[in-house]
C-alpha cells in the first residue's frame, strides 16, 4: 500500500476515534464556516484556520491571507493564489493541479507531498519553504525553487519520468480507496452539521 492511502486512512482513524470530544467539534468550525459554494475569497483574512480537507477548486484567493493555517489535503485545483499571503502555512498533501501560484509569499510553507501540474509559481517567493517529496513540478520549476532558497526540491526528471509520475498521482487521485475515505469524511461533517441545528 503506497504511503498516500496509508496517510488518508491515518487521518481518517483519528476523525473517528476522537469523535465527537474533539475532532467533530473542531472540524465542524471548519466546515460551517467556510461554504463549499462560496468562491470568492480575495483578500480575506484566514490566518490561523483549520482548512483541512476544503475544497478551494476553481476559488478566487488573489491576495488572501492564509499565514499560519493548516490547509493540508485541501484542494487548490484550478486556484488563482495570485499574490496570496501563506508564511509558515501548511499545505501537506494539497493539490495545486492547474493552479495560479503567481507573486505569492509562501515563506517557511509546508508543501510535503503536494501536487503541483500544471501550475504557475511565477515570481513566488519561497524562501525556506518545503517542497520534499512534492510533484508535478517541471524542471524548470524546481531549478526556480532552488535559486529561490526552497528545501528538499525534488530531483529533476526526463520526458518519461515525469510522465510516469503524473500517471501515478493521477491514478491516486481518483482511486476508488481515496473516494471512499473523502466520502465518509463529507458524511462525517454532515451529519454533525445536521446533528448541531437540530439541538439548537
Amino acid at each position: 500500500m503506497q504511503i498516500f492511502y496509508i496517510y488518508k486512512i491515518i487521518n481518517l482513524f483519528i476523525l473517528i476515534s476522537f469523535s465527537p470530544i474533539f475532532s467533530m467539534n473542531f472540524l465542524m468550525e471548519k466546515s460551517e464556516e467556510f461554504d463549499s459554494c462560496r468562491i470568492f475569497f480575495w483578500g480575506e483574512d484566514l490566518r490561523l484556520k483549520n482548512l483541512q480537507f476544503t475544497n478551494f477548486t476553481s476559488c478566487v484567493l488573489q491576495g488572501t491571507l492564509l499565514s499560519h493555517s493548516n490547509c493540508d489535503e485541501a484542494s487548490f485545483r484550478s486556484a488563482n493564489l495570485e499574490g496570496a499571503i501563506a508564511i509558515k502555512t501548511s499545505f501537506r498533501y494539497a493539490s495545486f493541479r492547474w493552479a495560479h501560484l503567481e507573486n505569492a509569499d509562501f515563506t517557511n510553507a509546508d508543501f510535503y507531498h503536494a501536487y503541483f501540474y500544471g501550475s504557475d509559481l511565477s515570481g513566488a517567493i519561497v524562501e525556506g519553504a518545503n517542497f520534499e517529496k512534492a510533484t508535478g513540478l517541471t524542471n524548470e520549476q524546481k531549478k526556480y525553487l532552488r535559486a529561490h532558497g526552497a528545501k528538499n526540491v525534488p530531483k529533476d526528471l526526463t520526458s518519461e519520468e515525469f510522465e510516469e509520475e503524473t500517471k501515478r498521482i493521477e491514478e491516486e487521485l481518483k482511486s476508488p480507496l481515496l473516494d471512499w475515505i473523502d466520502n465518509i469524511i463529507d458524511r462525517i461533517f454532515c451529519c454533525r452539521k445536521k446533528h448541531k441545528k437540530h439541538t439548537e
